[in-house]
């Protein structure tokens, strides 16, 4: 699956007590776990407009860009 939030996938470092080196965390596959096992796809009406607050056209084209993938 192709992230919904382009340009937001840091990987963060998560310290481990030395010698141990950091383990990588991928936080945009952490959220596309999430959202897979949570099935919001089925509770949510991605056909219809975001609620309040009002959002850009810019804003708009990019959410329903994100929903065609």
């Amino acid at each position: 699956m192709a992230s919904p939030f382009p340009g937001m996938d840091p990987v963060l470092p998560v310290p481990l007590k030395a010698p141990d080196p950091d383990v990588p965390l991928d936080l945009g596959q952490v959220l596309r776990i999430v959202y897979e096992r949570s099935l919001y796809q089925l509770s949510i009406d991605y056909t219809q407009l975001p609620p309040p607050p009002e959002f850009t056209e810019s804003d708009l084209e990019w959410m329903r860009s994100v929903i065609k993938r």
